[in-house]
């Protein structure tokens, strides 16, 4: 039903967005414009949370297909061999036209779920025109499910046919390689 080639991305550093917000200043000695927002008292939250940055649920997209996905109060990490549990550790698996999976169980290293084991959060792939439902959700570093609500996120995208104008190789279905 659908065809997915990845390719894993490295996530651009976040230096470089901060240099660029600090050589936005202009080094003068302006005060900047008084906030017309009112004061916030609400802390944020410290419930852990994963999502889907992009796509976002509902948008419409072309392939290839480029995700990315964040994670809030936890720590995005590689598993490692021998296994080993640690609070707040996780990394992602996405699973194709399914929903999560109940807290404690092992997310199957199998279709529909793809695995991010080397603790990447971006990846790209082929996807044939249609409809998704997609579940990203969070794993332990024994690929088990995590107790609530914050550890998976379903989105719903649209893959549309995109113009010709990229050309080239024939992709074919495949799981990544290095996120065993």
């Amino acid at each position: 039903m659908y065809q997915r080639t990845p390719v894993l991305k490295l996530a651009a550093p976040v230096a470089v967005a901060a240099a660029l917000v600090a050589c936005a200043g202009g080094g003068g000695d302006a005060e900047p414009p008084p906030s017309t927002s009112p004061p916030t008292t609400q802390a944020a939250s410290t419930e852990p949370r994963v999502f889907f940055v992009s796509p976002r649920d509902g948008d419409e997209v072309t392939s290839p297909v480029s995700f990315e996905f964040g994670a809030e109060n936890l720590s995005v990490d590689p598993v490692v061999e021998p296994p080993v549990v640690t609070p707040g550790s996780i990394h992602f698996h996405v699973g194709y036209d399914t929903d999560c999976l109940p807290a404690g169980e092992v997310i199957p290293k199998a279709d529909p779920w793809v695995h991010f084991g080397d603790g990447s959060s971006v990846y790209e792939t082929q996807l044939d025109p249609g409809t998704y439902k997609l579940a990203l959700q969070a794993g332990d570093g024994e690929h088990r499910t995590l107790e609530g609500e914050g550890y998976c996120d379903v989105i719903t995208i649209t893959v549309v046919e995109g113009d010709a104008e990229a050309g080239g190789d024939e992709a074919s279905a495949g799981e990544p390689a290095a996120g065993e």
